[in-house]
């Protein structure tokens, strides 16, 4: 049984919203806002997490990151997933000449397009410890209606590329599918990041209210709630929503 019930009021605490709009997708994140003492004691517990734990909460974070992104920046009836591989003569011996072509490739697609009035907004990972060990790369690519051609011209170190619609998967998948080899293998070095992204993605936009104490979170008129969870500890509430907003037509 909970510690506080509705219409509670909890004496000397605030408490806030988090609100978190990914395209569609909005967080709601309902606390108990720490201050002074219990605040510090918070932190100064944060900092005795194991490194082991830490590393996992890291790489959860970043996927969550990557699947806010994709949620904010791509269309899965319109946009592309890329596989990019090379042929035996061209197939790079470092990570480094690997991701110099690719960049090499997404500044001549940016060019292309850019002379056509269009701009290249991508989400870009490097592979090659798993499987066979060749290096190779994803890419989830916004669509344009005319890309297959201009991708395989402009790919000139392999004979074979996959060039699919991104609808086969669901953000999250896909966010889960650019991390799989970090998650796998670890990172090669420290700090290294596990995916690249360009400049004009767009990003979740995040604003604060401040809640009545004792409040319970609710979901907008017509979304689908995916997610949610209410927890009490000894600093007081948390609530946690998570719900899918009804797609609009213009």
């Amino acid at each position: 049984m909970g510690r506080y019930k509705e219409g509670d009021n909890i004496t000397g605490k605030k408490e806030q919203i988090k609100l978190l709009r990914a395209g569609r997708v909005l967080y709601m994140v309902q606390y108990t806002s720490l201050r002074g003492g219990v605040a510090k004691k918070d932190r100064q517990a944060k900092r005795h997490i194991s490194s082991a734990v830490r590393e996992a909460m890291n790489f959860r974070t970043s996927v969550q990151k990557l699947w806010l992104i994709l949620e904010s920046t791509f269309d899965p009836s319109r946009d592309l997933f890329v596989t990019l591989t090379y042929r035996d003569a061209d197939l790079p011996k470092r990570k480094e000449d690997a991701d110099r072509k690719l960049s090499y490739f997404l500044r001549e697609l940016r060019e292309s397009r850019s002379a056509d009035g269009v701009e290249t907004v991508y989400v870009r990972v490097t592979e090659g410890w798993h499987s066979d060990g060749r290096f190779h790369h994803h890419l989830l690519i916004n669509g344009t209606g005319h890309d297959y051609t201009l991708i395989r011209k402009l790919w000139r170190w392999g004979d074979e590329l996959e060039i699919l619609p991104y609808y086969c998967k669901d953000h999250w998948t896909h966010a889960e599918y650019f991390t799989k080899e970090t998650k796998e293998k670890g990172r090669r070095r420290v700090g290294e990041r596990m995916w690249r992204a360009s400049r004009n993605v767009k990003r979740p936009i995040i604003t604060y209210e401040e809640a009545s104490p004792g409040s319970l979170l609710a979901a907008p008129a017509g979304a689908f709630v995916e997610e949610k969870d209410t927890k009490d500890n000894s600093f007081g509430r948390y609530q946690y929503l998570r719900c899918r907003l009804r797609e609009t037509h213009n």
